[in-house]
């Protein structure tokens, strides 16, 4: 539930997708109870991403930084400029 609330005050529900793919992983998974589980939570509480990174981080998750071209930095600039409209 904590990583649907972090991805939900996120991405709000565009973020669907990505906890129902990341709760397939369970062996106890049940569609009906992923959507259900979804829509009870509520975007703006207090779990945020930050809480789904830390989570990942303490079981093991490693961010791979790689090089960034300054073509793409220049694309990646330009979308947030774009998303912050």
């Amino acid at each position: 539930v904590k990583v649907g609330m972090g991805i939900k005050n996120e991405f709000g529900d565009t973020g669907f997708d990505a906890f129902d793919s990341w709760s397939a992983g369970s062996e106890q998974y049940k569609p009906s109870d992923i959507k259900s589980t979804w829509r009870s939570i509520k975007a703006g509480g207090g779990t945020t991403i930050a809480t789904v990174f830390k989570m990942a981080k303490d079981n093991g998750f490693v961010m791979k930084r790689e090089p960034v071209s300054p073509e793409e930095q220049a694309r990646l600039k330009k979308e947030f400029a774009k998303r912050a409209k």
